[in-house]
């Protein structure tokens, strides 16, 4: 098509040579186009005049005709019918698409076919059909409609998808990830349902946005690492993001926590570091546990309380007046003996009975008339006063630093020391005031567990070598029914009357009679042992007996014959 091809409308032709218009009825003006042999039929391509149905013109003449006409005469004359091409109407060369050439006359192909050369014979097939090996046309399966000659679909109608075994399945949620849905002339993966060509609604696990299914990495916090948080997005695809590193955990941006790492207390959603200037009241996270007014964490634990309170019993109070005499109050990150408030300078005021002295809190005294608390000692000092102090660690009485009278629940004493009842072998553990031999884990006043050669009765530890059948030995951290000892590697070495030693376990008899028979218990020994001399003499006497009698009732003078008897370990054998 030229520049000059000309313009045309329905009632006027201004169309260059070699140019035919196109212009259905009623259309407003368009611009010519080339003349061809495929120009539609009824075409008429401008030669100078308007030539009908002419192709191709040389002047004012004809030199080719579209499809389906041939040249006579300088004029197009029809083929006839369903002849594409031909050289007269009697030579039909061609046929029109859905007929074969017989002889000189074109006949119609069967109806599944769209081409064929014989009425048996086809070469192509409607879309919906696949061309079989014998030449035929057979419909592709339900829903399809484009298949190959092994009857797999390759494409589906629309709003449902190729499945594996190469069938049409209508698209829904449930659909295997990563399928197309055919949506008209497109194809979505992960769509679940489709309305012209865009689609509407994606699979399980997947959102639409802008027309596409997406997987998102999350839909809530819980689905991320630690540390992380679920980012939710309407333009793109839910992802996981990492939270501050002072963060613990965090919720709708990275910087908005909701929890603090260790030595770090929460507030306005952020993480502050633990400290002696912490305020008061905030909660410092220690491991897995938080501790109010904690400026410092030690071991999961707090370490160290903020200023103005005290560490009791593993958690932090407000410093009082009316505290104790040697109780200690944090002031400036020090621990202030017999302080009860802090100032800048240090501590503020003291408890009762003591008298702030140049930022010092000074106990008048100690002994019969202020006596120390449980744990302390009154600490003798020349030309000062007596002061309490601590005993020495886990010891809950002593006289002085080196004296210790009784420990603490949980620990023994050796050597002036309090050690603890875990690594107690024989020695008396302090269980709530109760002595324990050989205990080595309590309950109140109970051992739950005793040392090594010992067996737990009724809250008690006794010596494994005085128990009984069905009572159990300590051996290391296992405990073994029936042994009387163990050695050093917590396997048994003898086992109480009654049982036997086999593979490191005490077997009682009565329940294994079998393996008993050479571990019998003395007693057991010299009664069998009785047993069978008693029969022997018995044997002995009967056969004495018969033996006389055969005699006289043959009247034999002597005997022909001796009886020995010989005697094994245990069975008698009558010699004739």
């Amino acid at each position: 098509m030229g520049a000059d091809a000309g313009e045309c409308t329905s009632s006027l032709n201004n169309c260059k040579d070699g140019y035919f218009c196109p212009l259905v009825a009623g259309e407003e003006s368009i611009t010519c186009l080339t003349c061809s042999e495929d120009q539609p039929v009824g075409a008429s391509c401008k030669c100078g005049t308007i030539l009908q149905n002419c192709a191709q013109c040389n002047s004012e003449k004809c030199d080719l005709c579209s499809h389906t006409f041939f040249l006579k005469n300088e004029i197009c004359e029809s083929c006839g019918a369903n002849c594409r091409s031909c050289t007269d109407e009697k030579q039909c060369q061609t046929c029109s698409v859905g007929y074969f050439l017989s002889g000189q006359t074109c006949e119609k192909c069967s109806e599944s076919c769209i081409t064929c050369s014989s009425i048996n014979t086809c070469l192509t097939c409607k879309s919906d059909q696949y061309l079989t090996p014998e030449s035929t046309c057979k419909n592709c399966s339900k829903n399809c409609t484009k298949c190959n000659a092994k009857e797999e679909c390759e494409v589906c109608i629309s709003n449902y998808y190729i499945s594996s075994t190469f069938k049409c399945e209508l698209c829904d949620i449930a659909m295997p990830e990563q399928l197309q849905c055919r949506c008209d002339t497109s194809l979505v993966r992960n769509c679940a349902s489709c309305s012209g060509t865009k689609c509407i609604s994606c699979i399980s696990g997947y959102r639409l946005i802008i027309g596409s299914c997406f997987k998102d990495d999350c839909m809530i916090d819980s689905q991320c690492k630690a540390g992380q948080f679920c980012d939710i997005s309407e333009t793109s695809t839910n992802t996981c993001i990492t939270c501050s590193s002072s963060c613990k955990a965090c919720h709708g941006k990275w910087n908005q926590c909701i929890s603090c790492k260790e030595g770090a207390f929460l507030s306005q959603n952020t993480c502050q570091s633990c400290s002696q200037e912490s305020p008061a009241g905030s909660l410092c996270n220690c491991g897995e546990k938080q501790f109010e007014s904690c400026g410092m964490c030690k071991d999961g634990e707090c370490g160290k309380c903020i200023d103005g309170f005290t560490l009791v019993g593993g958690q932090c109070q407000k410093c009082q007046k009316n505290a104790p005499l040697g109780s200690v109050c944090t002031c400036g990150g020090d621990l202030l003996k017999n302080c009860a408030s802090c100032s800048q300078k240090g501590c503020g005021s003291c408890v009762d009975n003591a008298e702030l002295i140049l930022g010092t809190c000074i106990v008048e005294g100690c002994g019969l008339q202020a006596p120390c608390r449980e744990g302390q000692y009154c600490h003798k000092i020349i030309a000062a006063p007596d002061s309490c102090m601590d005993c020495a660690s886990n010891c809950s009485s002593c006289l002085d630093i080196k004296s210790c009278e009784k420990c603490s629940p949980g620990h023994f004493k050796m050597d002036n020391k309090c050690v603890s009842c875990m690594l107690n072998d024989n020695q008396e553990c302090n269980c709530d005031d109760t002595q324990i031999t050989g205990c080595r884990q309590c309950q109140g006043n109970t051992c739950t567990m005793c040392a090594p050669g010992y067996s737990l009765k009724e809250g008690k530890c006794d010596f494994c070598k005085d128990i009984t059948l069905g009572q159990e030995c300590q051996c290391g951290d296992i405990l073994i029914p029936n042994c009387a000892q163990c050695d050093t590697n917590s396997k048994c070495q003898l086992c109480v009357d009654g049982s036997k030693l086999v593979e490191e376990q005490c077997l009682e008899c009565k329940l294994n009679p079998g393996i008993c028979g050479v571990n019998m218990s003395v007693g057991s020994i010299i009664g069998i042992a009785v047993g069978s001399v008693a029969g022997l003499v018995i044997v002995c006497v009967i056969i004495v007996i018969v033996v006389k009698k055969s005699s006289k009732k043959h009247k034999m003078p002597k005997r022909d014959n001796d009886v020995l008897i010989q005697r094994t370990d245990s069975n008698s054998q009558l010699i004739v």
